[in-house]
């Protein structure tokens, strides 16, 4: 059996101690950047998850918006968006617009196309569903008995299309 004296021991002991402390500061630094990913990990799913089911809640519909807009075109907008909104996106109004009779809260559908007029040049239909079917901002309020009415006042109903047989 191999003998140590004082000093040996003391040295040893003190390599064995230094060793130790080495290794336990590596385990826990190591330890430490591991729940740092895990917790940056976990926000950006809650982010990300988090947004995903804002895009599913929001549906999109697509109106055409022409006139005196800045950039006049097609326009993807949630649904339940007003005309403000989609004049909005369409990059705001030029200095010509006038939109004095036009009703800023109207609340656009899926396939409208809104015109707004120049200065000077009054359109009394400023909400189209086709070329065919006029909106007008007075029947947008007027109600209809759909047992009474006529085939005339049913089409001016939004969304209510002549079929030609």
């Amino acid at each position: 059996m191999i003998k140590f004296n004082q000093k040996q021991i003391t040295i040893g002991a003190l390599v064995i101690a230094i060793m130790l402390g080495i290794i336990g500061y590596y385990f826990y630094t190591t330890l430490q950047n591991n729940e740092e990913e895990t917790i940056q990990i976990s926000e950006e799913n809650i982010v990300e998850k988090e947004i995903e089911t804002k895009e599913e809640k929001e549906e999109k519909i697509i109106v055409h918006i022409a006139g005196e807009v800045k950039n006049p075109g097609i326009i993807k907008i949630n649904e339940g968006a007003r005309i403000a909104d989609v004049i909005e996106k369409a990059g705001g109004l030029n200095k010509e617009a006038d939109i004095s009779n036009i009703n800023l809260a109207y609340a656009v559908e899926d396939g409208q196309k809104i015109t707004i007029p120049t200065i000077g040049n009054e359109i009394q239909e400023y909400i189209t569903e086709d070329s065919q079917t006029n909106v007008k901002q007075e029947n947008s309020n007027k109600k209809i008995n759909l047992n009474k009415a006529t085939s005339a006042e049913l089409q001016t109903l939004q969304g209510i299309r002549r079929i030609h047989s």
